[in-house]
């Protein structure tokens, strides 16, 4: 059954549509899409939501969680979830008293 919860992002320069849950489909799409009009070779990685743009996947995927709501990060000790390790740390860390890795 599909999860009724299930969000979509369209690209903006194709308007295909993205399951939000698909992110390697996501990534590869910012690189590949054939409508992205790149102004220079620093912008491997086009975002298909916004004008952000990067040259390496690790720093798009984080970014495309913007616009996913994805936030894989959860505390061991809360109800926390953050879309980023350091914002993790740093609550452990302030909230929690307690310092990991």
């Amino acid at each position: 059954a599909q999860n009724s919860q299930e969000s979509f992002i369209s690209c903006r320069f194709c308007s295909k549509p993205f399951s939000t849950d698909s992110v390697d489909d996501l990534i590869d799409h910012t690189k590949l899409c054939p409508l992205m009009i790149r102004p220079n070779v620093d912008y491997t990685y086009m975002c298909l939501a916004c004008s952000y743009h990067v040259h390496g996947s690790t720093r798009m995927r984080r970014h495309l969680r913007k616009h996913t709501g994805e936030k894989p990060y959860k505390c061991l000790y809360c109800d926390y979830m953050g879309s980023r390790k350091d914002n993790l740390l740093q609550h452990v860390r302030v909230m929690h008293g307690m310092m990991i890795q």
